[in-house]
């Protein structure tokens, strides 16, 4: 049962005196860091000479033990229990506070891991060649990696608006682009590569498009099909 879940053991002064207890003593001491189980001791009453040792052995083998002695009133064994309970569920809040940040540093090693294979992509594809030209790309495509960055943080990783996410790829372009689509949420795990792929889009119309003369303009559209699972841009 405690390795179910309980919450709290009551054990008899007997009970403990009469079984092997090196399995129990063993699970006591194999307990996780946030684990500090709670133990009932039901005592004999009485002033014998050894009284004082036996605690102190089963203060050893049950750790957090609380001695009760007989006879109590059972609103005492009650209130006793409570306590414990009490304790027992601050120690799974603590386990769940310890899961969560051991979850979140997994997380944020993953997400590093996948920042530095884009960064690595990124400066293969501008510093092919040592030129102020590859340079400038390389620097033009983290500043876009950085925006979208900026985002997911703001929407604490749970996604980037679309909407957002093309306005900040776009840079200073912005007021010469028209933009028309459905509020929809990108996954994070996509906006990256969306965000370079809209940059890149910018940089050739500059380049070739649209954005080289004074008048041109682009129009930015997207839709989401029933079957899709992602917005479709246009």
């Amino acid at each position: 049962e405690m390795e179910l879940g309980a919450a709290l053991a009551i054990i008899t002064q007997e009970a403990l005196g009469t079984t092997d207890s090196r399995e129990l003593e063993a699970w006591v001491k194999l307990q996780p860091l946030w684990s500090d189980f709670p133990f009932i001791l039901l005592t004999e009453r009485g002033d014998d000479p050894s009284r004082a040792s036996l605690a102190q052995l089963f203060q050893a083998l049950l750790g957090n033990v609380t001695f009760l002695e007989r006879p109590f009133h059972p609103t005492t064994l009650a209130n006793v229990a409570r306590s414990a309970l009490r304790a027992r569920r601050r120690q799974y809040e603590a386990r769940s506070v310890l899961d969560r940040q051991a979850l979140l540093t997994r997380e944020v090693l993953h997400r590093t891991k996948n920042l530095i294979a884009v960064i690595q992509s990124i400066a293969s594809g501008s510093l092919r060649d040592d030129t102020v030209n590859g340079t400038e790309a390389f620097q033009a495509r983290l500043h876009a990696l950085a925006n979208a960055q900026n985002i997911l943080v703001d929407t604490d990783w749970r996604g980037a608006p679309m909407r957002d996410l093309v306005q900040a790829a776009l840079g200073g372009l912005g007021g010469r682009v028209s933009l028309q689509g459905p509020p929809v949420f990108i996954k994070p795990s996509v906006a990256q590569g969306l965000a370079l792929i809209v940059h890149e889009l910018a940089t050739n119309a500059a380049k070739h498009g649209a954005f080289t003369t004074q008048k041109g303009t682009v129009s930015v559209c997207w839709s989401v099909e029933d079957d899709a699972s992602e917005p479709i841009l246009h």
